[in-house]
């Protein structure tokens, strides 16, 4: 994992983990308007619709939410994935605050960048350190800490 920081250290287990052959999702809902997503491997088409059912399910109880999406991990995005999620995005663009990315790998950041033309509410985060402390306020402003996070990026 770039920079050694998992999520795990300052969110605890995830709440929902799906895998496919290639890839893995691992989800945080317990706080209401925050939704925090790790993928790993290929994001494929199983993947997509399973963060489509989780936001589906976690996402339509209010406005206001804010996304955070560790793709640190990730190492391929298939077409059919990426069609999937960005419809995702269109439909629950009017619920979203914010959607926080955190994705080194080039071709990936490369669309995301191309994406907010379309999706402003898309933050691009360069590192571990601001992508958490994004996470850790908004968090905090729903009445929950963070272990480890306490200074700003």
């Amino acid at each position: 994992m770039v920079e050694g920081v998992r999520l795990e250290e300052h969110l605890g287990p995830p709440s929902h983990e799906r895998r496919s052959p290639r890839g893995l999702l691992a989800a945080w809902t317990q706080w209401s308007g925050l939704f925090v997503v790790r993928l790993e491997g290929t994001l494929d088409a199983s993947l997509a619709f399973a963060v489509g059912e989780l936001a589906h399910q976690y996402l339509v109880r209010t406005a206001g939410n804010h996304g955070f999406h560790d793709w640190r991990g990730l190492s391929d995005y298939e077409p059919a994935a990426r069609v999937q999620l960005m419809t995702l995005t269109y439909e629950f663009r009017p619920r979203m605050d914010s959607i926080h990315f955190l994705a080194p790998e080039k071709r990936v950041d490369i669309a995301l960048r191309a994406a907010t033309a379309l999706f402003p509410m898309f933050k691009l985060h360069e590192d571990a350190h601001s992508f958490l402390f994004a996470l850790r306020v908004q968090a905090k402003a729903r009445g929950a800490r963070l272990a480890g996070v306490e200074r700003g990026p």
